[in-house]
Protein backbone atom coordinates (compact mmCIF):
# COMPACT_ATOMS: atom_id res chain seq x y z
CA UNK A 1 0.00 0.00 0.00
CA UNK A 2 1.03 3.57 -1.03
CA UNK A 3 2.62 5.59 2.14
CA UNK A 4 -0.09 8.57 1.39
CA UNK A 5 -2.77 5.74 1.57
CA UNK A 6 -1.34 3.94 4.57
CA UNK A 7 -1.16 7.24 6.77
CA UNK A 8 -4.72 7.65 6.15
CA UNK A 9 -5.79 4.52 7.03
CA UNK A 10 -3.67 4.21 10.04
CA UNK A 11 -5.09 7.74 11.51
CA UNK A 12 -9.08 6.46 10.67
CA UNK A 13 -8.10 3.15 11.96
CA UNK A 14 -6.69 5.10 15.59
CA UNK A 15 -9.86 7.33 15.56
CA UNK A 16 -12.40 3.90 15.49
CA UNK A 17 -10.28 2.42 18.11
CA UNK A 18 -10.68 5.65 20.42
CA UNK A 19 -14.25 5.64 19.38
CA UNK A 20 -14.90 2.46 20.25
CA UNK A 21 -12.80 2.37 23.61
CA UNK A 22 -15.30 5.86 24.21
CA UNK A 23 -18.27 3.90 23.60
CA UNK A 24 -17.20 0.32 25.64
CA UNK A 25 -16.42 2.43 28.63
CA UNK A 26 -19.98 4.27 28.74
CA UNK A 27 -22.61 3.02 31.20
CA UNK A 28 -25.38 1.64 29.58
CA UNK A 29 -27.82 4.07 30.88
CA UNK A 30 -26.09 6.59 29.21
CA UNK A 31 -25.80 5.46 26.48
CA UNK A 32 -29.22 5.63 25.81
CA UNK A 33 -30.03 8.82 27.50
CA UNK A 34 -31.07 11.65 25.58
CA UNK A 35 -30.34 14.76 27.43
CA UNK A 36 -32.55 16.99 25.27
CA UNK A 37 -34.67 17.15 22.82
CA UNK A 38 -32.55 18.68 20.06
CA UNK A 39 -29.81 16.39 20.84
CA UNK A 40 -28.43 12.65 19.82
CA UNK A 41 -27.94 10.55 22.69
CA UNK A 42 -24.74 8.47 22.40
CA UNK A 43 -26.33 5.54 20.99
CA UNK A 44 -27.64 7.91 18.40
CA UNK A 45 -24.47 9.30 17.88
CA UNK A 46 -22.65 6.25 16.86
CA UNK A 47 -25.56 4.68 14.75
CA UNK A 48 -25.27 7.61 13.26
CA UNK A 49 -21.49 7.72 12.33
CA UNK A 50 -21.94 4.08 10.68
CA UNK A 51 -25.19 4.98 8.75
CA UNK A 52 -22.54 8.00 7.52
CA UNK A 53 -19.62 5.19 6.53
CA UNK A 54 -22.24 2.39 5.22
CA UNK A 55 -23.23 5.71 2.62
CA UNK A 56 -19.73 6.39 1.62
CA UNK A 57 -19.13 2.68 1.02
CA UNK A 58 -21.52 2.54 -1.26
CA UNK A 59 -20.65 5.93 -3.22
CA UNK A 60 -16.89 4.55 -3.31
CA UNK A 61 -18.28 0.76 -4.88
CA UNK A 62 -19.74 3.09 -7.88
CA UNK A 63 -16.17 4.52 -7.63
CA UNK A 64 -14.48 1.47 -8.08
CA UNK A 65 -16.72 0.60 -10.75
CA UNK A 66 -15.93 3.74 -12.81
CA UNK A 67 -12.12 3.56 -12.27
CA UNK A 68 -12.47 0.33 -13.97
CA UNK A 69 -14.77 1.03 -16.53
CA UNK A 70 -12.37 4.18 -17.59
CA UNK A 71 -9.03 2.24 -17.43
CA UNK A 72 -7.51 4.65 -14.73
CA UNK A 73 -3.72 4.55 -14.14
CA UNK A 74 -2.52 4.45 -10.23
CA UNK A 75 -1.24 7.49 -8.43
CA UNK A 76 1.96 8.03 -8.98
CA UNK A 77 2.19 10.44 -6.08
CA UNK A 78 2.87 10.13 -2.36
CA UNK A 79 1.64 13.77 -1.51
CA UNK A 80 -0.21 13.05 2.47
CA UNK A 81 -3.67 14.27 2.37
CA UNK A 82 -3.84 14.30 6.26
CA UNK A 83 -4.03 17.84 6.54
CA UNK A 84 -5.70 18.65 3.57
CA UNK A 85 -9.19 19.59 5.24
CA UNK A 86 -7.48 21.29 8.25
CA UNK A 87 -9.17 24.54 6.99
CA UNK A 88 -12.64 22.97 7.34
CA UNK A 89 -12.36 22.32 11.09
CA UNK A 90 -14.61 19.07 10.32
CA UNK A 91 -13.57 17.51 13.78
CA UNK A 92 -14.32 20.94 15.69
CA UNK A 93 -17.94 21.24 17.15
CA UNK A 94 -18.61 24.62 16.49
CA UNK A 95 -22.23 24.66 15.44
CA UNK A 96 -24.98 22.16 15.27
CA UNK A 97 -24.66 20.76 11.62
CA UNK A 98 -28.12 19.12 10.17
CA UNK A 99 -27.18 15.71 9.11
CA UNK A 100 -28.04 14.66 5.48
CA UNK A 101 -31.56 12.32 5.70
CA UNK A 102 -29.31 9.06 4.93
CA UNK A 103 -27.44 9.73 8.07
CA UNK A 104 -29.95 10.53 10.93
CA UNK A 105 -30.47 7.72 13.25
CA UNK A 106 -34.01 6.70 13.19
CA UNK A 107 -33.92 3.15 15.11
CA UNK A 108 -32.64 2.24 18.61
CA UNK A 109 -30.07 -0.13 18.54
CA UNK A 110 -27.89 -1.65 21.48
CA UNK A 111 -23.99 -1.21 21.95
CA UNK A 112 -23.01 -4.68 20.85
CA UNK A 113 -25.23 -4.50 17.70
CA UNK A 114 -23.82 -1.06 17.16
CA UNK A 115 -19.93 -2.46 17.47
CA UNK A 116 -20.87 -5.14 15.39
CA UNK A 117 -22.10 -2.81 12.84
CA UNK A 118 -18.86 -0.53 12.65
CA UNK A 119 -16.77 -3.68 12.51
CA UNK A 120 -18.65 -4.86 9.26
CA UNK A 121 -18.73 -0.97 7.43
CA UNK A 122 -15.17 -0.35 8.51
CA UNK A 123 -14.20 -3.97 6.90
CA UNK A 124 -16.52 -3.45 4.18
CA UNK A 125 -14.63 0.26 3.54
CA UNK A 126 -11.34 -1.63 3.85
CA UNK A 127 -11.85 -3.57 0.98
CA UNK A 128 -13.08 -1.21 -1.45
CA UNK A 129 -10.22 0.83 -0.74
CA UNK A 130 -7.88 -1.80 -1.42
CA UNK A 131 -9.53 -1.88 -5.30
CA UNK A 132 -9.39 1.71 -5.14
CA UNK A 133 -5.57 1.85 -4.04
CA UNK A 134 -5.07 0.64 -7.68
CA UNK A 135 -6.34 3.56 -9.22
CA UNK A 136 -4.95 7.44 -8.88
CA UNK A 137 -7.72 8.39 -5.97
CA UNK A 138 -7.04 11.93 -6.89
CA UNK A 139 -9.03 11.55 -9.97
CA UNK A 140 -12.33 9.80 -8.12
CA UNK A 141 -14.37 12.86 -6.31
CA UNK A 142 -17.67 13.69 -5.21
CA UNK A 143 -18.95 16.47 -3.51
CA UNK A 144 -19.67 17.08 -0.14
CA UNK A 145 -21.72 19.80 1.19
CA UNK A 146 -19.40 21.11 3.92
CA UNK A 147 -16.45 21.86 1.85
CA UNK A 148 -18.93 23.27 -1.14
CA UNK A 149 -17.28 21.46 -3.16
CA UNK A 150 -15.76 18.01 -4.67
CA UNK A 151 -13.52 15.92 -2.42
CA UNK A 152 -11.18 13.01 -4.34
CA UNK A 153 -11.25 9.72 -2.31
CA UNK A 154 -8.29 10.39 -0.11
CA UNK A 155 -10.01 13.22 0.87
CA UNK A 156 -13.12 11.24 1.95
CA UNK A 157 -11.24 8.79 4.16
CA UNK A 158 -9.69 12.15 6.08
CA UNK A 159 -13.22 13.28 6.40
CA UNK A 160 -14.25 10.00 7.96
CA UNK A 161 -11.32 10.62 10.71
CA UNK A 162 -12.26 14.00 10.95
CA UNK A 163 -15.82 13.33 11.26
CA UNK A 164 -15.55 10.57 13.77
CA UNK A 165 -13.33 12.49 16.03
CA UNK A 166 -16.11 15.45 15.95
CA UNK A 167 -18.46 12.98 17.80
CA UNK A 168 -15.98 11.21 19.83
CA UNK A 169 -15.78 15.12 21.28
CA UNK A 170 -19.72 14.75 21.56
CA UNK A 171 -20.20 11.82 22.48
CA UNK A 172 -17.84 12.35 25.66
CA UNK A 173 -19.59 15.82 26.82
CA UNK A 174 -22.70 13.18 27.06
CA UNK A 175 -21.02 10.68 29.10
CA UNK A 176 -18.97 13.45 31.74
Amino acid sequence: MKKNLKEIIDYIEDVRGMLLDTINNCDSEKFVKKEDPGRWSVMENVNHLHLSEIQINSIFAKLVDKAEQRGFAPDKSNKSWLNSLDEYSINEVKEKINAPSFAVPVENKNRDELNGLLVASRIELLSIVEKLSQYDMTKLEFPHPMTRGRMNLYQWLVFLGKHEERHIKQIKELIV
